[in-house]
């Protein structure tokens, strides 16, 4: 009986051996913890990371969650954690240890990801989304195991019509390598499953942001990255609060600032934002339903925040005004200030 168990979980997945990709990640991590709440056998595959073990990083993720010192000491040897990189063939473990790994497991819960999107990033992108899920359908496939792979909702690219979950659209013009390394990634899950008959399930979620409940992340990317960038613009431009600092946001709520900023955009376009809690509470449903093989999950909102409405939380949030939405041609039409310049970059 494992210290972080939760009555409400337990039972339905007991008898299953699950092993999670990406567990120090947003989505991999939220799994594992109820995985682990819900008395599963875990095997979690973590990478090191500079003087950081495996095991360091899984307690960095514990402490995140919420759970203490000796909670997470108890519950550690619980936890098989195999140390390895997805990016490499097999991991990069030695042909005994795969096959340890590879031993009695049910499940395989794929959520490492790249998650950059400049041109730059190809090559990262390309390695890890690419190369990691075909390293991952073969650790499946030596299993025996039915995959469970977390792609986007962004594998449709820049088609302007309506996919279904029952497509892939192919030959399709990208935004960005983030979205084109996806493509490729879901392509090959569904090409090799079917060819090698292994189960497999297909998850597509949208823009993850913090927990619905408090909105605590600690992954600062996507909409986050607008958000450090606007709090560094904001602290620059307030005379009184210059600190980035604890306490920052009460001294802003005391000190409005007009701030007339041009941002490129649509006022009427949506951001698909879900909670990440959200979103693996439905994974985790589908996961315990045991769904056919084959079929793919589009975990969206369904109501997406419009930018005026986005805009209205920014300006309230950081007690400012002047931001204003503007097309493409009209941001061209003078030369954008510095600050400008970082919100659109």
């Amino acid at each position: 009986m494992t210290p972080f168990r939760r009555e409400d979980e337990r039972g339905c997945m007991q008898s299953r051996t699950l092993f999670i990709t990406g567990a120090t990640g947003l989505i991999g991590s939220h799994v594992a913890m109820k995985a682990i709440e819900a008395d599963c056998s875990v095997r979690l595959l973590i990478r090191k990371q500079g003087p950081s073990s495996a095991e360091d990083r899984f307690r960095q993720i514990a402490e995140y969650f919420g759970y203490s010192h000796d909670q997470i000491e108890a519950t550690l040897p619980q936890v098989d954690i195999v140390t390895g990189d997805i990016t490499q063939p097999h991991f990069g473990l030695s042909q005994q240890d795969w096959a340890k790994a590879t031993t009695g497991v049910d499940l395989v819960f794929h959520a490492a990801a790249f998650v950059e999107f400049d041109e730059e990033s190809r090559e990262g992108a390309t390695r890890t989304n690419v190369d990691g899920t075909r390293h991952v359908v073969e650790f499946s496939n030596d299993a025996g195991a039915k995959l469970f792979h977390v792609s986007t909702a962004y594998v449709a690219g820049a088609t302007q019509r309506m996919v279904g979950e029952d497509e892939l659209i192919p030959d399709l013009a990208f935004k960005n390598v983030y979205e084109e390394t996806k493509w490729q990634a879901e392509k090959y899950v569904h090409d090799t499953c079917q060819a090698k008959a292994i189960d497999y399930v297909v998850f597509r979620p949208a823009i993850l942001v913090g927990r619905s409940t408090d909105g605590a992340t600690f992954r600062y990317n996507n909409l986050f990255s607008f958000m450090k960038a606007f709090c560094l613009i904001r602290s620059r431009k307030d005379r009184t609060g210059r600190s980035m600092g604890a306490g920052v946001m009460d001294v802003w709520q005391k000190n409005r600032l007009h701030l007339p900023l041009r941002v490129e955009g649509l006022p009427e376009a949506t951001k698909n934002l879900v909670p990440v809690d959200y979103a693996v509470d439905a994974m985790w449903r589908i996961l315990k339903l045991d769904p056919p093989s084959g079929q793919t999950f589009h975990i969206s909102n369904p109501t997406p925040i419009t930018n005026t409405r986005l805009r209205d939380v920014f300006q309230e949030l950081y007690n400012v005004d002047g931001l204003e939405y503007v097309r493409q041609e009209q941001f061209l039409e003078r030369e954008p200030d510095v600050w400008e310049d970082a919100l659109r970059k």
